[in-house]
């Protein structure tokens, strides 16, 4: 009886995608990924650490990983002075946020690792160009008052 030994367990040379694997990753750089950035000396690391995410992320959240590798790259290298560079980073994140929330609830459910990602998304961009960027409005929608039907007495009173 012969048995047969799959040529793509023996040639993995990447980091393992063994679920055990990937939640000690995760538990180890857990703090890391979620600190903001603060000084450009700290930007290549953190890219680094979510490209390693990654490629140790497992299938169901690899890509969800791979977006949130590229808005750090495009956080990283952003021109602060540049408008439109600017708000495609901002769009990139609002865009990443369901990959975040992704990455959390199965960081949870199946590495029991609770990851706080509140008001991490785009500071990196202000903080590693030492620059605060002009604000951007948000696009808002108004509507027409309410036209008074009619003065009130006290109304009439103070006016006259």
């Amino acid at each position: 009886m012969a048995i047969a030994v799959s040529p793509l367990v023996a040639c993995n040379d990447g980091p393992s995608r063994e679920t055990l694997d990937y939640c000690a990753a995760l538990a180890e750089q857990q703090d890391l990924l979620v600190t903001p950035v603060a000084t450009s000396d700290e930007v290549a690391p953190a890219v680094d650490r979510y490209l390693d995410m990654a490629r140790r992320a497992p299938l169901v959240v690899q890509e969800p990983w791979r977006r949130l590798a590229a808005l750090m790259q495009a956080a990283a290298t952003i021109d602060i002075s540049d408008a439109a560079a600017r708000l495609d980073v901002i769009q990139q994140a609002y865009e990443t946020k369901g990959d975040a929330d992704l990455i959390v609830a199965h960081a949870q459910t199946t590495c029991a690792i609770t990851i706080d990602i509140s008001g991490t998304t785009t500071t990196t961009t202000t903080l590693v160009n030492s620059t605060t960027p002009a604000p951007v409005a948000e696009p808002t929608t108004t509507t027409p008052a309410a036209t008074p039907a009619a003065e009130t007495p006290a109304a009439t009173t103070a006016a006259a």
